[in-house]
């Protein structure tokens, strides 16, 4: 069994049939599936979505590319939906230079906004760091610094990195600050040589898996609709990379998981 813990279900492209996709899903062995919000908007519906699926849990938030004009009388508002159940993290938040929709000064107030309901709330967060290894680092260290001076117990589990593509040392500073990051698609496309390099040298206690559906579709089905079944392929090809069996990924990935979002229950042991 394994934990998708990024997976946009809420996107329209899964309307018409997303009660066979979240079996397929299940027969697949995906154990639970994590939807991140993007907006006060979409963090009210993947609530709703969750309530509909017990498999469905879901985190809250404001995504870079979707922050302009951010106040914070909307920080209000996320916290009191910060209480729900099946709110397990705050994401998906962060930094992104590539696609230039919002400025970068903008983006990192809103960011540090975020980081900071995440320690008032005490929930990890889901980070996008899109071309931004810099900024990113910047405020999650400082962040990191302060849940360490407070004693928050965020310190020890703060968050995933999402679709991890950055190099091995931006990941070996990550996980100094006990973050881990997150295997998608990419890491399984056959030119991705580079990607599989740094996956080859991050220990498996370092790595979740997320299909980030409905985008960074693995292989065979690269260039189709992403969903969560599709977590299999990403574990065969990390089994492939770290010599390892497939049960062994799906046992590691999943505990990593569960320690990050809560779920003790599902701590499996060696």
């Amino acid at each position: 069994m394994v934990i998708d813990t990024h997976c946009h279900l809420n996107f329209n492209s899964y309307i018409d049939d997303l009660p066979e996709v979240i079996n397929r899903s299940i027969d697949a062995g995906v154990e639970k599936m994590v939807v991140p919000a993007i907006d006060l908007s979409t963090s009210r519906d993947v609530i709703i979505l969750s309530e509909k699926y017990p498999e469905i849990y879901c985190t809250i938030g404001v995504h870079p590319n979707d922050c302009h004009g951010f106040s914070e009388a909307e920080i209000y508002q996320l916290k009191l939906l910060a209480n729900h159940e099946k709110v397990v993290g705050i994401g998906e938040i962060g930094l992104d230079s590539y696609h230039q929709k919002v400025p970068m000064d903008t983006q990192v107030g809103v960011f540090n906004d975020m980081l900071a309901m995440a320690c008032d709330v005490n929930l990890p967060v889901i980070i996008h760091n899109r071309d931004a290894d810099h900024e990113v680092f910047e405020c999650i260290e400082k962040w990191v610094g302060y849940l360490q001076t407070t004693g928050s117990p965020l310190k020890e589990n703060p968050g995933i990195l999402h679709a991890f593509s950055s190099d091995l040392c931006f990941a070996e500073k990550s996980f100094s600050l006990n973050f881990v990051v997150g295997a998608a698609g990419p890491v399984t496309f056959k030119n991705a040589i580079d990607r599989h390099e740094v996956f080859r040298q991050i220990s498996p206690g370092k790595v979740v898996i997320e299909t980030d559906s409905p985008f960074l579709t693995p292989e065979p089905f690269r260039g189709k609709r992403n969903e969560p079944s599709y977590c299999k392929y990403i574990q065969k090809r990390l089994a492939e990379i770290w010599q390892i069996s497939n049960d062994e990924v799906a046992r590691i990935t999943t505990n990593n998981a569960s320690r990050i979002f809560g779920w003790k229950e599902l701590i499996k042991p060696q």
